[in-house]
């Protein structure tokens, strides 16, 4: 059984959005961050921040959509919701690669691939890399 985040729309947290629970999407952490503040106040504050996926442990998923993520509770998204949401970085994770990835064409092929980036569009690509005992590095491409 999933839960779904009543601040971004989230639909797979392992467990009831409560008693500390974290959304790996928005961040928001139950129990703490909406003892003070509603879920809407929380949520807007997300949408304000570009509505960025949260987590630097977990990916988003495949196709991950924060605009159509909000679709999955009760808000209608407005025109001042999609100029701040990021459309602009899809982010991505490297599991359990020791180095850098030599970046060539062949490589953005395979990185546009996976994340079915539609040609022709320019997009900047961030991931993270290395092994959990390890720090990891971020790599930040540009693709045009």
């Amino acid at each position: 059984m999933t839960y779904t985040c009543p601040v971004c729309g989230y639909n797979e947290l392992e467990d009831p959005p409560n008693r500390f629970e974290i959304c790996p999407s928005c961040g928001t952490e139950f129990g703490n961050d909406d003892y003070f503040n509603t879920h809407a106040e929380l949520r807007q504050q997300w949408i304000t921040s570009g509505a960025k996926w949260w987590s630097d442990c977990d990916s988003p998923p495949p196709d991950w959509s924060p605009v159509t993520q909000l679709l999955n509770i009760p808000y209608e998204v407005t025109d001042a919701d999609l100029a701040s949401i990021d459309t602009t970085i899809a982010s991505f994770s490297f599991r359990d690669i020791k180095q850098a990835p030599t970046i060539n064409d062949i490589g953005i092929a395979v990185i546009k691939a996976t994340l079915n980036i539609i040609p022709n569009r320019n997009m900047i690509v961030r991931g993270r890399f290395g092994s959990e005992s390890e720090t990891l590095k971020t790599l930040d491409l540009e693709i045009a």
